[in-house]
Formats: structure tokens, C-alpha cells, sequence
């Protein structure tokens, strides 16, 4: 223990066991005391092999420092985000480009009688809205508005049809929002 604390050169340790039984690599993130405080590392450990025995192991270690920090920092942000976006009593729905459902808030999940995850990933216009307008009518419409060849209507009102079968006529604001990707 010239090096690393017992419970530390344990880990390790055993770490380096788990890669010569198995003959497998390995990368672990972790935790590690400096003189400037706490850091993390990232380690990658591999077999080494003589006469297709393995015999030790090798590896090496980076700084994820910066990296877990702002890993933490976008989770705080997308909770943050989450919190504002279910404590709003507005319906928020968003779509992709063919019309599937990426996002809904908690008040439209009140509303339309399911859940998030019966939700994320359905297409809005055959699920939510009466048919046969829904898919025949709106859903066209929406197309040529994702192909920019229509002007979109920031103020629209349509029905739309609950899991129960109820029908709900609704003021929509809308607002055509574009991704890095285009």
C-alpha cells in the first residue's frame, strides 16, 4: 500500500482480477482524491497475454473531470426544464417531421386520458385527433408545412379525441421550432 489506501488498491485489485479471469477489458469511472480535491477518472484495463495465457493486465487512466460536471450540469438543466414544463397548465406537445409525438406535458396527458409513454412516439394525427379529418385533412396540411411550402398559422383550433372517445375542441398556438439538423 506504498502507492494507493488499502480500500482504493482493493479496488483496483480486484478490478485487475476481474480482467485476468475473464480475459475481457474493462473501463470503470471513478472517483479519486488529489491534492486538489476530488477528480474523476476514466480507466481502461486489458488482458495481457504471452502463449495465449493471460499474465497481468495493462491500462490507462484520463481526467473526465470537465466531462461528468457538465454531465451533471445538463441533468439539472433538463430537470429544471421538465419541472417548468409539467407545472404549466397548457397543453405542450411537440412533433417530428412525420408527425410523431417527442414530447407532451402533464397537462395534456389530464387531458387525453394517457400517459407519457403511451404518447412518445405516436403519430398525433391519427391517435389524437377524429377521423377520418386527422389523417385525411390536418395531417397533409401539417406535411406541406414541414416541407415549407405552406405558411403556418400560429393560432388554429381542432378537435381532438381522447382515450375515452371524448372530443375536446382546442385553441392551439403553434410555433415551428428547428433543430441544429435542420
Amino acid at each position: 500500500y506504498d502507492i494507493w489506501p488499502k480500500e482504493i488498491a482493493d479496488i483496483y485489485s480486484n478490478n485487475d482480477a476481474e480482467v485476468i479471469s475473464s480475459g475481457k477489458s474493462i473501463t470503470i469511472e471513478e472517483p479519486v482524491e488529489t491534492f486538489e480535491g476530488k477528480r474523476w477518472v476514466e480507466t481502461y484495463k486489458s488482458p495481457v497475454e504471452i502463449n495465449s495465457e493471460v499474465v497481468g493486465t495493462v491500462g490507462f487512466s484520463r481526467d473526465i473531470t470537465d466531462r461528468r460536471i457538465l454531465e451533471q450540469n445538463l441533468i439539472k438543466e433538463r430537470n429544471l426544464f421538465e419541472n417548468y414544463l409539467n407545472t404549466v397548465e397548457s397543453i405542450i406537445i411537440s412533433l417530428n417531421l412525420e408527425g410523431c409525438i417527442t414530447l407532451v406535458n402533464r397537462k395534456a396527458c389530464e387531458l387525453l386520458g394517457y400517459t407519457a409513454n403511451e404518447l412518445i412516439g405516436q403519430q398525433w394525427f391519427n391517435i389524437c385527433l377524429v377521423q377520418p379529418d386527422g389523417m385525411q385533412k390536418v395531417y397533409p396540411v401539417f406535411k406541406e408545412i414541414m416541407k415549407g411550402k405552406l405558411e403556418g398559422r400560429e393560432y388554429y383550433e381542432n378537435i381532438i379525441l381522447t382515450k375515452s372517445k371524448e372530443k375536446y375542441l382546442i385553441a392551439w398556438h403553434n410555433s415551428y421550432l428547428i433543430d441544429e439538423k435542420g
